[in-house]
């Protein structure tokens, strides 16, 4: 391939739809910016709060993310077009002349619109997930200059198999008999058959992505498909900068509970694989594999039946794998020398995989200072606050147990023949081999991205937040002392072989106390 990326994508049309989202901004920002030829980026973008499409595009673009691509090109904002519309309408519910426009000019669609909620429920799950989907791939068929899909799946929609090949694990049920019982059963109903509907997946999402690829390959096999599996996206790695994090996106709540020192114990195994990948590596791999399948469907070498959809499972665990293990002590470490404001206690998580060890330290180290804390919030007439703080916290830790738990494998032929067969510029420019990432520099990035654009904290307050987390310990030390002077009085009072015991103690220490007079006399004589 002669080709770079940035030349493919000179003079290029692109539809993106989930444009607003934490993948899609960065995708916005790295086409602009990489490639400077592109000719425009169509985003579709539903009304929301009152604000119009175009009102919702300039407000994501005024945002940090997009700072050193307004350095290069202050005018980068004309090559976008917001689009109103909705993926759950038939064509999008985009207007006529819209819709022409796009049907004659667009080259490229990048389908990231979708929901990554673990808790949502079905109903949703499927419209947005599934039937979303499908009316995306129905108004993609007219693009009469389409050269890729791209849809973006999860890991996680296969994450029961044992071996997660690069093809579609395909569902026995047609996908439309799925929408249709939206159409018929009750939404109660529907709760309470969830479990049941989902199988072994773990969650909505997982089962909803799993019928989402299924539907690709029922339905999309005349379209040049690109399906990017990733696991749990974090932080950026790199680009637009280190440590650029956005709300409910990767581990981050898990970073914050447990940096504020509310969360003290996780149940897990510290040698499972915590899958993270940089949204940057995510962002490049989508770009680069649109560029691969563009050329390859131009020079028609995908006869083969079983090539007819590319692939690419973008994970870490197998390539460059990073640990519970290592994160229980990098967020312990790392919160302490850059600290959240406000914290709760000192960070100290612990990972154990024994339930009863765990259920016995959720009860010392959760509950009992949350129901302390609130009586005495009470006492002092404010409002309580830490028990619904704990709560939110357990919630999250049952939503996401399952991934500490799994164990992925993967298979990366396509990733790595796609590296392998990029320019060496584009390699360096369009990045997504994650074997070079330093773990501990990159969640002590991550933290202190959680701190600053996720909380909103000003790195000048860590001395700050230094100093309150010595009172915080200094007060823990003078508690654990009040605490075990109480408990020895107690013994004391009750036990005859503890009197005996402290009497030796003092005995001891005043012999010792004579001993050092006696000593210091004779040295100075």
């Amino acid at each position: 391939m002669s080709i770079s990326v940035s030349e493919f994508y000179s003079g290029k049309n692109v539809l993106i739809t989930g444009g607003t989202g934490f993948i899609g901004k960065l995708l916005i920002e790295k086409l602009l910016y990489s490639c400077d030829s592109l000719n425009r980026i169509y985003c579709l973008i539903r009304e929301k709060d009152g604000h119009n499409a175009d009102e919702r595009l300039n407000e994501i673009t005024s945002c940090k993310v997009f700072d050193k691509l307004r350095k290069k090109d202050p005018n980068f904002r004309d090559r976008l077009c917001p689009i109103s519309g909705n993926i759950l309408e038939k064509d999008l519910n985009i207007s006529n002349n819209v819709l022409n426009e796009l049907k004659e000019k667009v080259n490229l669609v990048f389908h990231l619109a979708g929901t990554a909620d673990l808790d949502l429920d079905v109903k949703t799950s499927l419209l947005t997930n599934v039937h979303g989907l499908r009316q995306v791939l129905d108004l993609s068929k007219n693009f009469s200059n389409l050269e890729a899909f791209v849809h973006i799946s999860s890991i996680y929609a296969n994450c029961d198999e044992s071996f997660i090949d690069e093809k579609i694990y395909a569902s026995d049920v047609e996908p439309q008999k799925v929408l249709n019982l939206l159409e018929w059963m009750e939404d109660d109903w529907l709760k309470l058959g969830t479990k049941k509907l989902i199988e072994n997946k773990p969650n909505t999402f997982a089962y909803t992505k799993w019928i989402g690829e299924t539907l690709i390959e029922k339905e999309a096999c005349d379209l040049p498909i690109v399906i990017i599996r990733p696991s749990t996206v974090g932080a950026s790695w790199k680009e637009p900068f280190a440590g650029w994090v956005e709300k409910s996106s990767g581990p981050c709540d898990i970073f914050i509970a447990a940096g504020r020192g509310y969360l003290r114990s996780m149940k897990g195994e510290g040698q499972a694989v915590l899958d993270i990948v940089p949204v940057d590596v995510v962002v490049n791999l989508i770009i680069s594999a649109a560029w691969n399948r563009a050329i390859n469907t131009k020079k028609s070498i995908l006869a083969d039946e079983n090539s007819k959809f590319h692939i690419y499972n973008c994970t870490t665990g197998g390539l460059n794998p990073f640990r519970w293990g290592e994160m229980e002590n990098f967020v312990t470490q790392y919160s302490k020398n850059t600290p959240f404001e406000g914290a709760f206690r000192r960070p100290n998580l612990t990972l154990t995989s024994n339930s009863l060890v765990h259920d016995y330290w959720v009860f010392i180290s959760h509950l009992l200072p949350a129901y302390m804390s609130d009586l005495g919030l009470t006492l002092i007439g404010q409002k309580p606050r830490v028990v619904k703080v704990y709560k939110k916290i357990h919630k999250m830790l049952g939503s996401i147990e399952y991934l500490t738990e799994l164990d992925l494998k993967c298979s990366y032929d396509s990733m790595i023949a796609l590296r392998n067969s990029s320019l060496e510029n584009d390699s360096q420019i369009f990045y997504f081999d994650p074997r070079t990432i330093h773990w501990p520099t990159y969640i002590e990035n991550y933290l202190i991205g959680t701190k600053k654009y996720l909380l909103n904290e000003d790195l000048h307050g860590v001395p700050a937040a230094k100093k309150h987390l010595k009172t915080l310990r200094n007060i823990r030390w003078f508690a654990n002392i009040v605490i075990g002077v109480l408990i020895w009085r107690l013994l004391i009072a009750k036990s005859q072989p503890a009197r005996n015991l402290w009497y030796l103690v003092l005995s001891l220490a005043a012999k010792f106390v004579r001993f050092f007079r006696i000593s210091s006399t004779m040295i100075k004589q």
